[in-house]
């Protein structure tokens, strides 16, 4: 198949047998029906170097729930390498990695072949996912053509969902669903706030709380979470 990969792609670089076998956990569509206990969700965080174009991942954290509960076993820690990581005091100050610790962490394609196997086909979790998301595409097409298949929960759409359903968008001030935000209002405590793993750790009980209050409005199944 390389030669016919190359023979119609301008992407020639070599793509590793684990993301074909991640590839194939999707062949097969996962019924509208299933119970949200039977799915297993990877609620995710990754801090970064920044917010501008040239942002990279220093560290991803990731935990998984299943039957709505925090699974402690099934979790994801890593610090990836990062040689020319930015120099930010400011980010520094937020998350804590200094690029000395960056460039002594875990090589991207170590760390790429190891989250992708850790997550499989499970539903990535994130709070405002989209940034996460991207930036974990980011990480797999700095290697190689590949792009994230998972479906994807949002849990601060998710609270919007459940606390202002049917209401007007536009008079939803996005200010009230930060995580601070919801886990004052949900009586989380925060440890470890603006670590990868604490921050994942975070998400995950929030998730946990919100699966609960979904159930009570009967959104019960896969299908019923309208994921993306």
């Amino acid at each position: 198949m390389g030669w016919f990969q190359d023979l119609f792609s301008t992407d020639s670089r070599p793509i590793p047998g684990y993301w074909g076998t991640y590839l194939q956990l999707f062949n097969a569509r996962v019924p509208g029906s299933t119970p949200i206990e039977d799915l297993r969700f990877v609620v995710l965080d990754t801090e970064t170097t920044g917010f501008d174009r040239k942002k990279q991942i220093l560290s991803i954290g990731a935990i998984a729930v299943v039957g709505g509960e925090i699974v402690l076993k099934d979790s994801f820690e890593v610090l990836l390498l990062q040689e020319n990581a930015a120099n930010s005091t400011e980010a520094i100050a937020v998350h804590g990695i200094t690029p000395s610790e960056s460039s002594s962490g875990q090589p991207i394609a170590e760390v790429t072949e190891g989250w992708v196997q850790y997550m499989g086909n499970a539903i990535l979790v994130a709070h405002n996912a989209q940034y996460d998301i991207d930036m974990l595409n980011r990480l797999i097409q700095g290697q190689f053509k590949g792009k994230l298949k998972n479906k994807v929960l949002d849990t601060a759409e998710l609270a919007i969902r459940l606390e202002r359903y049917g209401e007007d968008p536009s008079t939803i001030k996005r200010s009230e669903y930060t995580l601070d935000q919801l886990c004052e209002r949900y009586d989380i405590e925060m440890h470890d706030r603006h670590t990868a793993a604490g921050d994942a750790f975070i998400t995950a009980r929030l998730l946990v709380l919100l699966l609960a209050k979904a159930k009570k409005r009967d959104i019960s199944s896969y299908s019923d979470l309208k994921l993306k």
